[in-house]
C-alpha cells in the first residue's frame, strides 16, 4: 500500500467527514471512534495497518449490541464475529446469501429484525410500490361465505 498512500491521503483530504449518527467502532483501534476518523491520516493508517477485528467486536458487545447484520454478498464475518465473543447471543443475520434470491433474503432479514423488536419503517420500505388494502373477515366463523364455488360442467 506504500506507493499509493500519498495520493490516497490527498484524495481523503478532499472529503468532508461528518460525525457518525451512531457509535462507530474503529478497525484501527478496536475502540469506539472519537474524531480521529475525520482526518485523512486516520484512513491511511486504516489502509495499511492491521484490522483489530476481535477488539472491535468486544467494543461492540460492551455497547450492548445484540443484533448483527452483515452487509455483504456472502456471510463471512458473522462466524468470525460470533467466535470473538465468548457469550455470543442475539441475532446474527446475513444481508445476502448466494443461493437465495435477493428479495426473499431481504424480506427474511426484515422479518427477523422485526422479531428482534427492531423498529422497521414499513411505510418507507413500501413507498415505491403501489399497494391497497383488502378487507378480510375479522374472524373465521363470520356467517358469510367467502368460498368460491366452481362452475358445474
Amino acid at each position: 500500500m506504500e506507493p499509493i498512500l500519498a495520493d490516497f491521503e490527498k484524495i481523503a483530504g478532499q472529503i468532508r467527514f461528518s460525525a457518525p449518527q451512531i457509535p462507530l467502532v474503529s478497525n484501527v483501534t478496536g475502540e469506539v471512534a472519537t474524531d480521529e476518523h475525520r482526518i485523512p491520516t486516520y484512513w491511511c493508517r486504516h489502509l495499511r495497518g492491521p484490522v483489530r477485528f476481535a477488539a472491535g467486536m468486544e467494543s461492540i458487545a460492551r455497547l450492548g449490541v445484540e443484533t448483527f447484520v452483515e452487509i455483504a454478498p456472502k456471510p463471512v464475518l458473522l462466524g468470525m464475529g460470533r467466535g470473538c465473543l465468548a457469550d455470543a447471543r442475539g441475532a446474527w443475520l446475513p444481508s445476502q446469501r448466494p443461493e437465495t434470491e435477493d428479495w426473499q433474503q431481504l424480506l427474511n432479514r426484515l422479518g427477523a429484525l422485526y422479531r428482534q423488536s427492531i423498529p422497521i419503517n414499513w411505510v418507507g420500505f413500501d413507498r415505491d410500490y403501489a399497494r391497497h388494502r383488502i378487507g378480510l373477515p375479522t374472524y373465521p366463523f363470520q356467517r358469510r361465505s367467502y368460498w368460491i364455488e366452481a362452475p358445474e360442467w
